[in-house]
């Protein structure tokens, strides 16, 4: 872990390295236009910067160089914002550049930051292999973009801040075999904002990424497919806020959510993820009323998934599918979390094993029906919001007393008294199933009233009623 944040640091200073491959400062520099471009040449060591552009200009083709007062000028660098707002900029091409600035040379090609924010017209990119970039703010707002190619450079790939954002007609990025670092191991991340608003983005590959900064993808509502996603550890919050058509996410080494990642990602479904993963809060999939499974890697010391379920040391953490009408929580679950619950709208039957100590809200009140098996009656209750007074509870016939007049069960519609009727060894949804199938005279055991243990333990002609309206309901 040390060595990869150590990695981080080496590469964020290499990155600045990029934007600023030497120093200018203190030098003579004339503005000199050519073709159509403002360029600032400084006179000692012959490099020439674009930093504008003529007004009305439609194609900008950078040179590998040119003449000026009888010098050549080696052209090195797209200053930041330098065609900033050019709405009538339809293509750009810095397709070469001199030997000196190739691998091996003397300086680097760079493009910094901001470079074509605002260009409403542009449509197409060609940049040469051998030319950093330093990418926060680089494209956004350019309307008119469709497609990209970025192509493999020695220097790190920064996909800064707002790079792609408002680009509302990309429909995809090609990063080619870029390397995010200096060899394999090596990544960078994608930063905030980095491409929100591209509503027509379908697919993106994350190959090398590490990290996924907040808001990063937020609001490519027809982003389909995320993939190569193999080293990315940390998605900040609302990464993928509102990516609705995304349907299942690949995370082997995730450490760590945070809140609202996935939030609003209404047809998200399945979430697989690593040994590694540490952070999995159920605040990271608010209204994700579609998701029905998050795996976990079997080996992870931290989580276990059961029927798609998440759990943690005993722990029910989320509740999935979140559509369920029936949920019965794992044997031997200590407690259910806080908001384990979230979105699970429809629920409307509830089992609690014996092992169950507390109970956290909230609680739809969709749910009619709760099963205890009994064993621990002095449950922890904080589902405060949850009307009771509207919910029937299914208990043990053999521990019914220990129920009655006890909190929270006094606070339930009705407590009814059950055996384990089918002998499966809990009292559950099937067991009610048994009982109405004795009185419909379509089961083999003759007489129920071997279920119940006393005459104050009856199951009443209202409490089989609502058995089956539970049952035509689930």
């Amino acid at each position: 872990m040390i060595m990869k944040y150590l990695k981080l640091l080496y590469y964020a200073l290499l990155t600045l390295v990029v934007s600023c491959p030497f120093s200018m400062v203190g030098q003579e520099a004339d503005s000199v236009f050519v073709d159509g471009l403002k360029y600032l040449a400084f006179r000692e060591r012959h490099f020439a910067r674009v930093i504008g552009y003529e007004r009305g200009i439609t194609k900008a083709e950078v040179p590998v160089a040119f003449y000026y007062n009888g010098y050549r000028y080696i052209v090195n660098m797209i200053e930041h914002s330098a065609f900033k707002d050019c709405t009538s900029l339809t293509s750009f091409k810095w397709e070469r550049v001199d030997e000196c600035l190739m691998p091996g040379g003397e300086y680097s090609a760079s493009i910094n930051w901001g470079a074509f924010q605002g260009c409403t017209a542009l449509m197409s990119v060609i940049i040469n292999e051998n030319i950093g970039m330093s990418g926060t703010y680089m494209f956004k707002d350019c309307i008119s973009l469709q497609s990209i190619s970025l192509p493999s450079s020695r220097y790190p790939l920064n996909i800064g801040g707002h790079m792609f954002e408002g680009c509302v007609n990309l429909v995809a990025v090609d990063f080619g075999n870029h390397n995010f670092g200096s060899d394999a191991s090596a990544s960078y991340w994608v930063g905030p904002y980095a491409f929100a608003g591209c509503r027509n983005l379908k697919q993106i590959s994350l190959r090398n990424l590490i990290r996924i900064e907040s808001n990063a993808f937020d609001g490519c509502i027809n982003l389909e497919n995320v993939y190569d996603c193999d080293d990315v550890y940390q998605i900040d919050s609302c990464a993928f806020r509102d990516c609705k058509s995304l349907k299942l996410i690949d995370l082997p080494a995730i450490e760590t959510l945070w809140e609202n990642t996935f939030r609003n990602c209404t047809s998200l479904q399945v979430v697989n993820v690593g040994k590694e993963a540490i952070q999995i809060p159920y605040y990271s999939f608010i209204n994700c009323p579609s998701l029905r499974e998050i795996n976990v890697a079997e080996g992870n010391p931290n989580f276990v998934t059961i029927n798609g379920s998440l759990y943690s040391d005993g722990q029910l953490r989320i509740a999935l599918p979140k559509s369920m009408k029936r949920f019965y929580i794992a044997e031997n679950a200590v407690t259910a979390a806080d908001w384990a619950f979230e979105g699970c709208d429809q629920l409307k039957f509830l089992y609690l094993p014996s092992s169950l100590h507390r109970f956290y809200g909230p609680l739809s009140n969709s749910v009619k029906t709760i099963v205890s098996d009994g064993g621990y009656y002095g449950v922890y209750w904080f589902a405060t919001d949850f009307d009771r007074g509207e919910c029937s509870l299914y208990v043990p016939a053999s521990s019914w007393k220990n129920y009655v007049n006890r909190s929270p069960w006094d606070a339930f519609k009705e407590i009814i008294p059950m055996r384990d009727a089918n002998g499966n060894g809990v009292i559950d949804i099937d067991d009610i199933t048994t009982i109405i199938e004795i009185l419909l005279g379509v089961s083999d055991i003759e007489d129920y009233s071997s279920m119940l243990t006393g005459p104050d333990e009856v199951i009443t002609i209202d409490a089989v009623a609502e058995m089956i309206d539970l049952l035509l309901n689930q």
